[in-house]
């Protein structure tokens, strides 16, 4: 296997507070032939659980709102390609290419407290986190990544 894995972060000056994001990951993988408890893995397929591409975006935003008191912004994304879910390559729980994105609105005092309301996964994707093809047992699963979610969290530090 060999790839990139590549992360930038920028603070433009003439805006500040502002930060933006971004990753980007290339993945080729190729695994040897082996014996499995379903059959005989070929040589050349692809590694489980690896997508040739994911992407990642992010930007969040800091503004003050009292002298010690300030309001964040931010939204983030992440994009993985399709990948499969076992050695064999088996398209029954292969996983398609999916994007999930997030938000979160901040009130903070730095080092001492966070109040935020969120949002996960805003689009509402269903996408395929795990998954197991033993039909010929009778058996097979997939598990999802969660549903559109909200949320507050409250934090404190000491």
């Amino acid at each position: 296997l060999y790839g990139l894995d590549a992360d930038l972060v920028l603070a433009p000056a003439a805006i500040k507070g502002l930060t933006l994001n971004a990753g980007l990951g290339l993945l080729h993988t190729e695994i040897g032939s082996f014996a499995s408890s379903s059959g005989i893995v070929p040589a050349g397929n692809r590694l489980p659980d690896a997508p040739e591409f994911s992407l990642n975006l992010g930007t969040s935003y800091e503004f003050p709102l009292t002298g010690s008191v300030s309001g964040r912004l931010a939204v983030d994304g992440r994009y993985q390609s399709s990948a499969f879910k076992d050695a064999l390559n088996d398209p029954v729980v292969a996983v398609d290419a999916y994007w999930v994105w997030n938000a979160r609105a901040s009130v903070l005092k730095q080092g001492d407290w966070d109040l935020s309301i969120w949002g996960k996964n805003l689009g509402n994707k269903r996408y395929v986190t795990q998954a197991v093809n033993q039909t010929v047992l009778g058996v097979g699963c997939r598990v999802y990544g969660a549903p559109r979610t909200y949320g507050v969290s409250i934090s404190k530090s000491f």
